[in-house]
């Protein structure tokens, strides 16, 4: 570990962060870069089209950090951390940490069906 480096946000990051996302089960129907892509932000959602019409997350990443801002079932807890780049050596290590968090998410949400 002696020569390597801690992650630091680049043009690229955000890029090489979605596609590590996206060779993980999220457990949701779709993740991408959102438009515009100088906002900074990717979403996941429940609907496979992205269109927001399942339940829906967003991260968004700042100069040292990324955080979830909205998110059809996240609390304001949630909302409050924070995910430094500073503490991981590989953008794999930053994805799968997300991930779980992604993961734990769209799991704990249950849709319910009710027939008469």
């Amino acid at each position: 570990m002696k020569n390597m480096k801690k992650l630091k946000f680049s043009k690229t990051f955000i890029n090489d962060v979605e596609r590590s996302l996206n060779m993980i089960d999220l457990h949701c129907e779709w993740c991408g870069l959102l438009k515009p892509e100088y906002k900074n932000k990717i979403g996941f959602d429940d609907d496979p089209k992205g269109n927001g019409k399942g339940p829906y997350l967003e991260l968004t990443f700042y100069k040292t950090y990324a955080k979830f801002t909205k998110g059809t079932h996240l609390t304001e807890e949630e909302k409050e951390l924070e995910f430094w780049y500073e503490d991981f050596y590989t953008i794999d290590g930053y994805a799968d940490k997300l991930g779980r968090f992604i993961i734990n998410y769209f799991k704990s949400i249950r849709v319910e069906y009710i027939r008469d």
